[in-house]
């Protein structure tokens, strides 16, 4: 389930702040813009299959060309990785 941003934060997200973090096979890096997500940019270390939950229209790219995504259920998107590579989303 999606968690909201924590409250005390409201403050710093009337800027731009990047959020960076790694978990499994991707690294990501997100910029959050008045209360939600702005971009992020995935590095993939491993080449896959990436699932991305979003409740709003999203658009995938990789260097600069659309990437084909499957939606696999209500905002879920899935879309293939190769190893090395990054993929931006964005609103």
């Amino acid at each position: 389930s999606r968690r909201p941003i924590p409250h005390e934060w409201n403050h710093m997200l009337r800027l731009r702040f990047w959020l960076h973090f790694q978990f499994g096979r991707y690294e990501v890096d997100v910029a959050w813009k008045n209360g939600g997500m702005e971009r992020a940019v995935l590095r993939s270390t491993a080449a896959g299959l990436c699932r991305v939950r979003t409740s709003v229209p999203a658009r995938i790219t990789a260097s600069g060309k659309t990437v084909p995504a499957k939606e696999v259920e209500k905002n879920v998107r899935e879309f293939q990785t190769d190893a090395g590579k990054s993929h931006e989303i964005s609103r």
